[in-house]
């Protein structure tokens, strides 16, 4: 399964958010997509998601215009992980990851013994069977960010598209988040994730995507992209990108802000 976005402009009506933009997500790779607050990471999702149609250019699944595909058929193919939401309904964790099975079922049907038995095999994968019975609702952020991590994989889709999945989390919530989406590339799922934190790349990505005001400003491997330079470029500051070694004997980029002293 590949997904492909060639020349594509997305915004709202009256309102270009985004042009020229050309990627490619696969199966099996982690992509991270880093870009300060307000470039289009978000609209763009959407428009890969086919939530909003784009405004030039093509979205491509398996060489497939998106435009060509029912929602459900899309919902098959890709699957979304929002931001961590409160919610509103104190619906159990388990009903919140059995909804992942929504696009496989027909019109007004109940999920069945294997749908449900596919959503617990998700609650155990991701590791939050202690959860199950609990009400979303009241548990913390972290916890529920793993259960739409969970909900998304009982989706059963080749794909997967991360929005910010480990904005507000704690040091080691974001740790377990991460190490969930190089399990499921491990696994044979494509992951493209937004994050403004370079160092998850470094982390986990196969190759990242710089995006400023709608645009590609750079895209490779973490190691080509990521550099003093093009971080300046993007977000403003000085920062600096070291090379530490590991107690294993390897050694791991990280990037080191320089802050201003006045």
């Amino acid at each position: 399964m590949r997904l492909e976005a060639q020349a594509l402009a997305f915004g709202y009506r009256g309102h270009p958010v985004g042009r020229e933009v050309s990627l490619t997500l696969a199966a099996g790779e982690v992509v991270c997509l880093l870009g300060p607050n307000g470039g289009g990471k978000t609209t763009l999702f959407k428009t890969l998601l086919g939530l909003l149609a784009p405004q030039g250019g093509v979205v491509l699944l398996d060489g497939v215009d998106l435009r060509a595909l029912d929602r459900a058929e899309v919902a098959r193919r890709i699957g979304y992980l929002p931001q961590a939401v409160t919610g509103y309904f104190p619906f159990l964790v388990e009903d919140v990851v059995l909804m992942g099975r929504t696009a496989h079922l027909p019109l007004f049907a109940t999920p069945s013994t294997r749908d449900r038995e596919i959503a617990r095999e998700a609650i155990a994968r991701i590791g939050v069977e202690h959860l199950a019975r609990a009400e979303y609702t009241r548990i913390s952020g972290g916890e529920r960010q793993l259960v739409l991590v969970a909900r998304a994989l009982a989706q059963g889709t080749p794909l997967l598209v991360m929005d910010e999945p480990t904005a507000s989390l704690d040091f080691g919530n974001q740790v377990k988040v991460l190490e969930r989406v190089t399990a499921l590339a491990r696994g044979g799922i494509g992951v493209l994730m937004s994050t403004h934190d370079p160092d998850q790349a470094f982390l986990c990505g196969d190759r990242v995507i710089l995006l400023q005001s709608g645009a590609i400003a750079a895209q490779g491997a973490p190691g080509e992209v990521l550099t003093p330079a093009s971080l300046h470029a993007l977000y403003g500051v000085t920062v600096e990108v070291v090379e530490v070694p590991l107690p294993s004997g390897r050694s791991r980029r990280t990037c080191l802000p320089s802050l201003a002293h006045h």
